[in-house]
């Protein structure tokens, strides 16, 4: 109801918003309850014929928006995340202005699940860039992942390009990742898409999300999500080069290496084993870290900087991330994640990662 709010209150002209409501039926009522009360003609709320795994519900909504002919681009918009004021209304001008174009945007999470509550803060310019296709394909391959990778649920996309995808592969999403399984063939089709580095929507309700998997946490959320994906007798993660590592970089890797074996397109280099071994291996030591209690973490972090700079060697930061702030409720974590603005600094280094030195 809250991300609902958040579009209807952007004042963005010639806007539909499609409600897909997956839950069960019980689950469903308040919502439709509250849709109909909305009574807005530019709202439609629909359900699939039964509960789906993600990415085919995310693939079924995305039919029932294609529905409307006149739909030149789309956004999707979890319900844990809620649009800045003003965010959606400056991305449909930006869309506009470059029609043809994927144009990717930033996002702020609260990290709800601890106490004190957690804001990140990041560095955010306002600016818009040229981002290659290629460049973005390869810092995957390097197991590096800037928020500007075109993952639909923090990118507009127009129509041409939701039906190329369509047309090539048969739907708009599949496997485990939907998000990445369609970042990562659209990247495929298209020359270049554009970022605006700007925070344009908050995520929250972690302990919600089926990603708290990487940070070994088991929930309701989580074990719904492994009872229902659809791996077809395999094992999870099975296109990575090994498949047993449970960390966030292994499932979009898992992804990416799909998409690469289903279109075998040169433009998706190969993998870098040593740039994927050091990269699971820094997320794993953070997921055991997060189960130790504090003394035994007051050793490790004596022992940090020694392994820091071997690190470094291999696995290059996208530098994006200010100190954190902490908060004691989820409302004042919200209205500040909402109201911080963007930076003065406009050469700031997160930016630099998405040039092209030769590919360095």
């Amino acid at each position: 109801m809250t991300a609902i709010r958040s579009v209807l209150d952007q004042q963005v002209s010639n806007l539909r918003v499609v409600v897909s409501d997956n839950s069960d039926k019980d689950s469903q009522r308040p919502l439709a309850a509250f849709c109909e009360k909305l009574s807005k003609s530019t709202l439609l709320y629909v359900t699939p014929p039964r509960t789906l795994p993600m990415s085919r519900h995310w693939d079924w909504a995305m039919g029932q928006a294609l529905e409307f002919g006149n739909a030149g681009h789309f956004i999707y918009l979890t319900d844990r995340s809620l649009f800045k004021p003003g965010a959606l209304l400056n991305i449909t001008q930006l869309a506009r202005q470059s029609p043809s174009k994927v144009i990717s945007y930033d996002w702020v999470t609260i990290f709800d699940h601890l106490s004190p509550i957690v804001v990140e803060r990041q560095r955010q310019t306002g600016q818009l860039i040229e981002v290659s296709a290629s460049r973005l394909l390869f810092l995957s391959s390097r197991s590096t992942f800037p928020h500007s990778l075109p993952r639909m649920m923090n990118c507009s996309v127009p129509r041409s390009l939701v039906e190329r995808v369509q047309e090539r592969f048969g739907n708009v999403f599949a496997s485990t990742s939907p998000d990445y399984n369609f970042c990562y063939r659209s990247l495929q089709l298209v020359d270049s898409i554009l970022y605006y580095d700007y925070a344009a929507f908050v995520s929250y309700a972690v302990l919600k999300s089926n990603g708290v998997l990487v940070l070994g946490i088991s929930t309701k959320a989580t074990v719904d999500f492994g009872a229902n994906v659809e791996l077809g007798g395999r094992r999870r993660n099975y296109a990575a080069p090994v498949p047993a590592f449970e960390t966030g970089t292994n499932y979009i890797m898992h992804e990416y290496r799909l998409v690469q074996r289903e279109t075998a397109s040169p433009k998706l280099p190969k993998v870098s084993l040593a740039h994927y071994l050091v990269r699971n291996v820094k997320e794993l030591i953070a997921i055991l870290a997060f189960k130790l209690p504090l003394s035994t973490l007051s050793v490790l972090a004596r022992a940090r900087n020694r392994f820091r700079e071997i690190f470094s060697l291999l696995s290059r930061p996208v530098a994006k991330h200010q100190p954190s702030r902490e908060f004691g409720s989820i409302a004042d974590a919200i209205d500040y994640a909402i109201g911080f603005p963007p930076d003065d600094d406009t050469s700031v280094s997160h930016l630099d990662v998405l040039n092209d030195p030769a590919q360095s």
